[in-house]
This record gives C-alpha cells, sequence and structure tokens, in this order.
C-alpha cells in the first residue's frame, strides 16, 4: 500500500510540475496527449534528411522527410512539443525499430517499404516519395550538335512557318484574281510582267530569309495579306535570333552513356542492396557502395569524377538532387527501377496511429504539397545549371506564336471578303458610271477618227490614189 501511494503521490507531483511522461506509443492512435512525448527519429540523408548524429536540436533537421513529417503531424493536431527528433546512423534507427527496448517511435527518414522490413515487424504509412534507382554520370564536355540551327523553334513551327509561307501566295493570288481579274491577267507578249501563284509563293517563302523582293499586288486586299505576312516574319526572326544566341554561348553536357546497357563492360558502381535487383534485370555492377557519412558519401562521387566508375546506380531522389546543383553530373533517363518511400513505426505502433498518418500524408498529396516540398528540397530550380535551363526553356513552341497563325488566317479570310465585296460593288454601283466613261471613250474616239479623215482630204500630199 505504502508503494502504490507512494507512486501516485509521484504521478501527481509530475502532472502538478508539467513534467511530461515519455512513452513508446502508448495506445497512441493519431491524437497526442499533452503530456507525452514521441522520439522521431531520423537519419542524415541528404536530400531527404540533413542532421548531425546524436543532435536533437529542432533547429538542426531539414531536408524532404522531415519537412513533410511536420506538415503531415499537423494535420494530426501536434504541437512542436509532442515530439522531438532525434538523428542516428541508419542502420542505427533501422535497428531500433524492432528492439522492445530501443527509443525510436516512429522515423522519417526516407525509408525504403521492402518486404524483409514488413516481416522483420517495421510498419509503414502510405508512401510519401514514388521514386527508384537512377543513372548518373559525369562529364564536363560540350556537346556537338550538327542540327543545333534548327532548335530555336520546335518543329510545329518550322512546319506552320513554310506552310503559311505556301497559304500567303495562294490566297494573294485568288485574291487579285477577285479583286482585279483584268490586273491581274498577264498582258499580250508580256507574260512574266505579272506575278502568277508560282512566283507569289516563291516571293512569301523566300522573304522567310531576305532572299526575295516584295511580293507585287494591286488589290488592296491583297496587300494587306502580304503586310500581315511581313509582320509575321519579322516576328519570328526576331525571336529566332535571340533563342539561337542563347543555344549557342550555352554550354550543353556531352554524354556518351545514354543507357545503363552502355555500361555493361565498363566499371560502374550501385547501393549493395539492390545488387539482387540489378542482377534481375541482367546489370553487374562492378563496385557496390554502401556510405553511412558525408564524407563517404563525397568520397563515392569523387570516384564516379575522377573517372574510376563511369556511372553510378543511386536513389532517383539523390540523383535528382546532385544533377540539379552540380553542374557536371548528368542524370541518365528517367528511374530504372521503381520503390516506394515512406514513415516507418515501431512494431508494436497502433494500426489506428499509422492509419492516421496514412491519411495525413495523402491530403498532402491531395494539395499538392508533397509536389512543393519535391521542388524545395530534392530538386531546387534555383540552382538548375545555365546550360539545363538554356536547353529546356529556349525552344519556342507553336502554342507561343500560334497568335501569329490566328492573325495571318483571319487577314487572308477579311481580305478575300473585301475582294469579294469589291468586285460585287463593282458590277452593280458603278455599271452606269462605266457605261458613261465608255460612251465617252467611244465619242471621243469616233471624233479623232472624223478629224483624221478631214485632214487626209483637206492635205492632197496625203492623197495617194491612183
Amino acid at each position: 500500500m505504502a508503494l502504490m501511494t507512494s507512486s501516485l503521490d509521484m504521478f501527481v507531483v509530475c502532472v502538478l510540475f508539467g513534467v511530461r511522461v515519455e512513452s513508446r506509443l502508448l495506445n497512441a492512435n493519431g491524437t497526442v496527449d499533452a503530456e507525452e512525448i514521441y522520439t522521431v527519429c531520423t537519419a542524415n540523408f541528404p536530400p531527404y534528411v540533413a542532421c548531425i548524429e546524436g543532435d536533437s536540436s529542432p533547429t538542426n533537421f531539414s531536408g524532404y522527410s522531415t519537412e513533410m513529417f511536420k506538415r503531415a503531424a499537423s494535420k494530426l493536431g501536434w504541437k512542436a512539443k509532442n515530439y522531438r527528433l532525434l538523428c542516428l546512423p541508419f542502420n542505427d534507427l533501422v535497428n531500433d525499430l524492432t528492439d522492445p527496448d530501443g527509443t525510436c517511435d516512429m522515423a522519417t527518414a526516407a525509408m525504403t517499404v521492402q518486404l524483409e522490413s514488413i516481416e522483420k515487424g517495421i510498419q509503414f504509412a502510405y508512401p510519401d516519395y514514388h521514386t527508384g534507382q537512377g543513372l548518373m554520370v559525369y562529364t564536363s564536355g560540350v556537346k556537338t550538335n550538327r542540327w543545333l540551327f534548327l532548335k530555336p523553334f520546335s518543329w510545329v513551327v518550322w512546319l506552320f512557318l513554310f506552310l503559311a509561307a505556301l497559304a500567303v501566295g495562294v490566297s494573294a493570288r485568288v485574291v487579285e484574281i477577285i479583286a482585279k481579274p483584268k490586273a491581274a491577267e498577264p498582258s499580250e507578249g508580256k507574260e512574266d510582267e505579272k506575278a502568277g501563284v508560282g512566283e507569289l509563293v516563291w516571293s512569301a517563302g523566300a522573304q522567310i530569309v531576305n532572299a526575295a523582293e516584295p511580293m507585287q499586288a494591286f488589290s488592296i486586299p491583297s496587300r494587306i495579306i502580304i503586310f500581315v505576312w511581313a509582320f509575321l516574319i519579322l516576328l519570328l526572326v526576331a525571336m529566332y535570333t535571340g533563342n539561337a544566341a542563347a543555344i549557342l554561348t550555352a554550354s550543353a553536357v556531352d554524354v556518351s552513356i545514354q543507357s545503363i546497357d552502355d555500361l555493361q563492360g565498363k566499371n560502374w558502381g550501385a547501393y549493395q542492396f539492390t545488387i539482387e535487383i540489378m542482377h534481375l534485370n541482367g546489370w553487374n555492377p562492378t563496385v557496390l557502395y554502401d556510405p553511412q557519412t558525408v564524407a563517404e558519401t563525397d568520397h563515392m562521387l569523387d570516384q564516379l569524377e575522377s573517372g574510376v566508375i563511369e556511372g553510378l546506380v543511386w536513389d532517383c531522389g539523390f540523383v535528382d538532387y546532385i544533377t540539379a546543383t552540380r553542374c557536371n553530373f548528368y542524370k541518365v533517363g528517367d528511374c530504372i527501377t521503381e520503390d516506394n518511400r515512406a514513415m516507418a513505426f515501431w512494431q508494436n505502433a497502433t494500426a489506428s496511429l499509422v492509419n492516421a498518418f496514412s491519411t495525413a500524408v495523402l491530403q498532402l498529396e491531395a494539395s499538392s504539397e508533397l509536389s512543393h516540398i519535391h521542388e524545395v528540397f530534392i530538386k531546387p530550380t534555383s540552382t538548375i545549371c545555365e546550360s539545363e535551363a538554356a536547353g529546356d526553356q529556349q525552344q519556342v513552341t507553336f502554342n507561343q506564336v500560334s497568335g501569329l497563325w490566328i492573325v495571318l488566317t483571319a487577314t487572308i479570310a477579311w481580305s478575300m471578303l473585301m475582294a469579294f465585296v469589291a468586285r460585287h460593288v463593282k458590277l452593280t454601283h458603278l455599271h452606269r458610271l462605266y457605261k458613261k466613261t465608255l460612251s465617252r471613250e467611244v465619242g471621243k474616239e469616233l471624233g479623232e477618227i472624223d478629224l483624221k479623215q478631214a485632214t487626209v482630204i483637206d492635205n492632197p500630199v496625203a492623197f495617194h490614189g491612183p
């Protein structure tokens, strides 16, 4: 009885003085008692986690997994006072999750969801990161591309550019025939004087490279078409010049290894715990790595940079981070294998707690918060090398300039309509004026004939009769 009284008194004292009782997920269901602190373990693994082993200061933890956990915990109503972060070596962290006398209640360290871990008793929440293994190479060369001059425009822009030249030449000729059929016909003995369809098409196309004289036109509608076409060329030439200069002056990597198959027969490395899946796919890495410290990770990258290995197959998130922050490292293709990363829980954690965090992760995914965290920590766009940015962002796509073609099409349609209207007005409203003009010209010609006859009669020299 005395012992029970002493224990009760101790509990009362802890409550009165605000002493928290640390518990290893005692009946935890996703909500946190104000008097409990849960230990959330992690391991230094940039870019997922950046921390110092043995440290538990909240300000010294950063990275994708750390930020993801904080946001998921916040959705469950957890406060900073309800948990503490603890940085451990990765192997110690994994062993702790299956140790009955361990410290970790859960782990946020981008752990791979593996059957082997599940069989040991480790529980996982819904995957918060879908990744795999990716291939990374080192290169400092400059790419030689004989077709680089085509890169400022996408192929669709090139196609529509020359189709537009054809349309402009044909439509200008059609409008000429509709608006001024007589003027559009070549004069007798002067077939080359008027521009035909072929000449107009050639002139429209050659104007793109300034290799032809201005197109000939007689009617106002066709001249409007030619003006808009010239304006379109002006804008496109300016775009081409600017983009070509940016692309030609930017450095681009020369990658001789285009896939993992190109590494066969060469020295290349991989993570030692992926050797089984490597062999299943017929891939045989010559060097296996398992870096536990920053120095070991740097040594692995130094071997790739120095040419000791010609390629490295590693976690895609790590590959994305390195290639985004170090310009001479280059990611080849997409992930070549698939796996998932998730928060892990001590083997005796309640299913309700695991499900609560799974729901929180799904909410983060639905709200695009996971994508945002990925862009911040895994592949920071602000540090992407200028060469990659130039190659990916400088090309002009058709959608960006489609408005020019819309304007040109509308101009052609409007000009044809105006030509039809102009011809109709001439035939209906100017017919009387045309008849008066014709009568006046006929009378004038008849008067000139009578005058010539009179002159001949009055001039005896002009008479040559027998």
